[in-house]
C-alpha cells in the first residue's frame, strides 16, 4: 500500500499507492502514512525516532486513545 525511498541527498519521500487503497476510506490514507513516517523519521535523526525516555508516556497516551491497540503490542 505505501513505502519510504531514501536515498542520501537523491531521493526522501513516501509513496501511497492509490491502487490499494479505498480512495472513499480516508482512514487508509492515514493508516499508510502513519506506517511509513517512522522510517522518515529514522532517516532524519539517524537514529531511533523516539527516546526511550518518552516510551512509557506514549504507551499511557496509546493506552488512553485505543485501548485495543496497547493488547496487539503486549508480549
Amino acid at each position: 500500500m505505501s513505502y519510504y525511498e531514501f536515498e542520501d541527498k537523491k531521493t526522501d519521500r513516501i509513496v501511497i499507492c492509490i491502487n490499494n487503497i479505498d480512495a472513499k476510506d480516508p482512514d487508509e490514507y492515514w493508516e499508510s502514512l502513519v506506517h511509513e513516517a517512522t522510517p522518515a523519521m529514522h532517516a532524519c535523526t539517524g537514529d531511533y525516532a523516539l527516546d526511550d525516555k518518552f516510551i512509557p508516556i506514549v504507551y499511557r497516551e496509546l493506552q488512553a486513545i485505543n485501548p485495543t491497540s496497547v493488547e496487539d503490542i503486549q508480549v
